[in-house]
């Protein structure tokens, strides 16, 4: 038998990878991935070897995301204010996760929290995941 081999991803193709994950999975406006996308690649030239391993692609990882996280910050429009939501709902319901609360008290606490700021399906959402 063959012994499998094994081939990491280049910067460039990886980039392109993390880039259509937010684009498509994450809902982020296209001209703000691109523009992390560019950043990052700029950034981690020279830092990273040529062949990504699972460390390399973390670091790479990290940068993109505080690329996104500083761009967002500064941007405005419907992708980006649905990012923001997302993103603090992820972070309340991990927070609360971790302290040992469950289904409903999270989803209560997202409601009491959050009404103004965060959209009723948003919320219906997690009540799904986490309520069934």
């Amino acid at each position: 038998m063959w012994p499998k081999t094994h081939h990491a991803p280049t910067l460039t193709d990886y980039l392109e990878d993390v880039a259509r994950e937010f684009t498509e999975q994450e809902g982020l406006p296209s001209e703000i991935v691109e523009a992390a996308r560019c950043a990052t690649g700029r950034g981690m030239a020279g830092r990273v070897p040529h062949e990504l391993e699972f460390g390399d692609q973390r670091r790479v990882r990290a940068y993109f995301q505080r690329v996104i996280r500083q761009r967002s910050v500064r941007a405005t429009g419907t992708g980006i204010r649905e990012f923001h939501r997302r993103a603090v709902a992820e972070s309340i319901v991990r927070d609360l996760r971790e302290s040992g609360r469950e289904g409903l008290a999270i989803v209560r606490e997202l409601e009491r929290s959050y009404t103004g700021e965060m959209d009723e399906a948003l919320i219906d959402e997690y009540r799904q995941v986490l309520c069934g």
